[in-house]
C-alpha cells in the first residue's frame, strides 16, 4: 500500500487503517502524526513527556541533520595501498553509511545525513571510517549529542575534530540538533505568546480555555480527545457546534429512530482511488427482545449508463451497536467521481434471509472529497432505492 503525505500534513494527525493493495485480504493500521521542529533546547523536557504519554519505547524526540565535508591524514590499509574509505554513521539503533571514496586517504565526502535520535542528553553520534577494500577500521569520532544543547541554535558548521585512533587523522563536518514537536503544540504556544502566560487558546477547536501551560501536552496527547472535541461558542445558539481541524464529525450518536452510522470518506487523485470505511452503526432499534439483529451493510457505488459496483461488510451476530471497521476501495478517475452516488444499505442477515434495516445515500458531488478523511455520522432512513 502507499500513503500520501499531503493527507497527514493537514490534519496533522492519521489513525487509520489501510488496505493493502495486491493481495486478496489485509489491513495495516498506521499511526502518523507530522512533527514540528524546534531550535529551543528547553523544547527537550515537552517532548521527553510527549513520549512518555504515548508509552511507547521506540519513539525518537529529536532529528541529528550531520554534514560531512571531508576527512584528511587517515592512515594506509597496507603500507603501500591507499584504503577505499566510506563512513558508518550510528546514533542508537539509527545507522547509515555514506559513499566510498577511491585510493585516497584524504576523502572529500560533502555529504549529508540525517538521524533520528532518542535522548539528545545521553545518546551520542558514532562516525566509523572503515577500508571498503577489507572493511578494516581506519578511524573512529565519538560525539556527545547533548554538547549541541550548549551551542547558539544547537548547530556547529564546517568544524574540524580530531579522530580517535590517529593523532594527525581529523575530520570536519556540520552539527545541526532540532527538537520534535507536535505541530499543533507547536503552533499554540507561538499563538500564546500574545497572552497571559496562563491561558492556552485553541481557536481551531471554537475555544479559549484557561489551562496552566504544563497541561498542554496532555490537551493534545489523547487523540480521540481532539477528534470527539465539540464546542459551542458563546454567542452563537446552543445548537450550532464546532469541530476541531481533523475533518471528523464530533457528534456522538443519539438514539434515532433507524439508528447512525459513522463512515470515513476520502479521495486521492494520485492513486485515482475513492476510500470508504464502514466504522460503526449506533442505536438499531430492537423491535423484538427474543431477535436480536446480525446488522451487516452492503454498499453499491453507481451513476447512470454504468453497471454499479456492490461490496459488502462482514455481518455481526446479535448486535444493535455493531463495530465493522472495514475498508473498501473504488478505482475512478477525477473526472467523474462527481457523478457518482454512494448507496449504503444496513441489513439484517438473520438466519437465511436478508431484511433491510435502512439506508443512506451519498451524492459524491456535494461532499467536497480530497485527501483528508471526511469521517462523519450519517442518520439513517427508509430504503430509497433497491441495493
Amino acid at each position: 500500500g502507499a500513503v500520501n503525505i499531503s493527507s497527514v500534513i493537514k490534519p496533522e494527525k492519521c489513525d487509520q487503517w489501510f488496505q493493502l493493495e495486491h493481495v486478496k485480504h489485509g489491513k495495516l493500521h498506521l499511526r502518523f502524526s507530522w512533527m514540528a521542529l524546534s531550535s529551543d533546547s528547553s523544547s527537550i523536557s515537552a517532548a521527553s513527556k510527549e513520549t512518555q504519554l504515548l508509552q511507547m519505547e521506540n519513539i525518537h524526540t529529536a532529528l541529528l541533520t550531520i554534514y560531512v565535508d571531508s576527512a584528511n591524514n587517515l592512515p594506509k590499509y597496507k603500507s603501500y595501498k591507499n584504503p577505499d574509505p566510506y563512513m558508518v554513521l550510528t546514533v542508537g539503533k539509527n545507522q547509515t553509511k555514506s559513499r566510498t571514496k577511491r585510493h585516497t586517504c584524504d576523502p572529500q565526502w560533502e555529504q549529508g545525513f540525517y538521524l533520528l535520535v532518542k535522548n539528545p542528553e545521553n545518546d551520542s553520534l558514532i562516525i566509523s571510517i572503515l577500508d571498503k577494500q577489507s572493511d578494516a577500521k581506519l578511524d573512529k569520532f565519538v560525539y556527545n549529542i547533548r554538547d549541541l544543547l550548549d551551542v547558539q541554535e544547537m548547530q556547529i558548521s564546517k568544524k574540524e575534530f580530531k579522530l580517535q585512533e590517529n593523532i594527525n587523522s581529523k575530520i570536519i563536518l556540520s552539527l545541526q540538533l532540532r527538537i520534535l514537536r507536535n505541530s499543533q503544540i507547536q503552533n499554540d504556544e507561538n499563538d500564546s505568546d500574545s497572552q497571559d502566560s496562563d491561558i492556552e487558546c485553541s481557536e481551531d477547536l471554537g475555544m479559549c480555555a484557561k489551562m496552566p501551560k504544563e497541561r498542554k501536552i496532555n490537551q493534545y496527547a489523547n487523540e480521540d480527545a481532539i477528534i470527539k472535541s465539540v464546542v459551542t461558542k458563546n454567542n452563537q445558539t446552543p445548537n450550532t457546534t464546532y469541530t476541531s481541524t481533523l475533518h471528523t464529525s464530533a457528534f456522538m450518536p443519539s438514539p434515532q429512530q433507524l439508528g447512525r452510522i459513522e463512515i470515513s470518506l476520502s479521495y486521492s487523485e494520485l492513486r485515482q482511488k475513492l476510500f470508504v470505511i464502514i466504522h460503526k452503526i449506533s442505536n438499531i432499534p430492537l423491535k423484538d427482545p427474543n431477535h436480536i439483529p446480525d446488522p451487516y451493510v452492503k454498499l453499491k457505488l453507481t451513476r447512470p449508463g454504468t453497471p454499479s459496483v456492490k461490496k459488502r461488510t462482514k455481518v455481526v451476530v446479535d448486535c444493535c451497536d455493531p463495530v465493522f471497521e472495514d475498508t473498501f476501495q473504488y478505482l475512478l478517475s477525477a473526472s467523474d467521481l462527481s457523478s457518482y452516488r454512494l448507496v449504503i444499505t444496513v441489513k439484517n442477515k438473520k438466519f437465511f434471509l436478508s431484511s433491510i434495516i435502512g439506508q443512506v445515500v451519498l451524492d459524491l458531488k456535494t461532499l467536497n472529497l480530497g485527501e483528508a478523511v471526511c469521517r462523519n455520522w450519517y442518520d439513517i432512513g427508509e430504503e430509497q432505492e433497491s441495493d
